[in-house]
């Protein structure tokens, strides 16, 4: 507790002379980072390098033949072990997310960037793959207006708590916006998705008109439309990873139909 109470005093304190405001919650990285994984990997090499002593005195002497193996086989665990936790420390990026009055604060080894809530323009939800590993983690990456971004996982505290306080706050200044852009009869994007209050809603070449859009949904990690006769559609190309604003886009087409789908 006393550390979380340190953090966010050093947040506040760090944000004195900006517009940001207060910090309203700190979530740092929770899981080992980069320095802890070092640590970790230089015992995995202490071990291998002990294995590979007692590999070469079993050869040596010919004492034992059970002796050369065990070191072998923990020579090759712990300098194998020693190799990939390198690897892993030098794609950890140790990120701590500071959410504050009127803005957001990102931070991890490389540097930091500050954007007051109305500078946030698109959020992406996605699942990225860990490493060169099958461990899938949940990530939000958000973009501004001038192109720059960054992104965070639920390596970082409470990642979702950390997302649902961007909904919160920059949320209704981004749909105001998309809003007025949608009554102006320009082409609103949502990353691979487009909408237009004359033509409808197109994903890639594919286009919907609104006249026969019954319904969207998002399931199984995808967009899905219905149309008027021929049920829930998805032609495979719109992946949720790949809409801005998945729920700003529902939102406005339950506006345009009129209901809640």
């Amino acid at each position: 507790m006393a550390a979380d109470i340190q953090i966010q005093q050093n947040a506040a304190a760090a944000s004195g002379g900006d517009t940001l405001g207060a910090a309203v919650s700190v979530h740092p990285q929770v899981v080992v980072g980069s320095r802890g994984r070092k640590i970790q990997s230089y015992i995995a090499f202490g071990v291998g390098g002990v294995g590979l002593l007692m590999a070469l005195i079993g050869w040596l002497t010919s004492s034992t033949e059970l002796l050369s193996l065990c070191g072998g086989g923990l020579a090759v665990a712990g300098l194998g072990l020693g190799v990939l936790g390198l690897a892993d420390a030098g794609g950890t990026m140790d990120a701590t997310v500071t959410i504050h009055e009127n803005g957001i604060r990102y931070n991890d080894k490389k540097g930091g960037k500050a954007w007051r809530w109305e500078q946030v323009s698109q959020v992406f939800i996605m699942l990225r793959r860990y490493q060169n590993t099958n461990i899938l983690r949940r990530a939000y990456r958000l973009h501004n207006a001038d192109g720059d971004s960054f992104y965070f996982t639920d390596e970082v505290r409470d990642a979702e708590g950390a997302f649902n306080a961007i909904r919160q706050r920059a949320y209704p200044s981004i749909f105001a916006r998309a809003l007025a852009q949608y009554e102006a009869g320009a082409d609103l994007p949502f990353g691979k998705v487009r909408v237009n209050r004359m033509s409808g809603l197109s994903i890639g070449k594919k286009v919907f008109r609104w006249d026969e859009i019954t319904g969207a949904k998002v399931s199984g990690g995808y967009l899905f439309i219905s149309k008027a006769g021929l049920g829930w559609l998805n032609d495979g190309d719109a992946l949720v990873a790949e809409i801005a604003n998945v729920e700003l886009l529902i939102r406005l087409i339950e506006q345009r139909l009129g209901k809640q789908i």
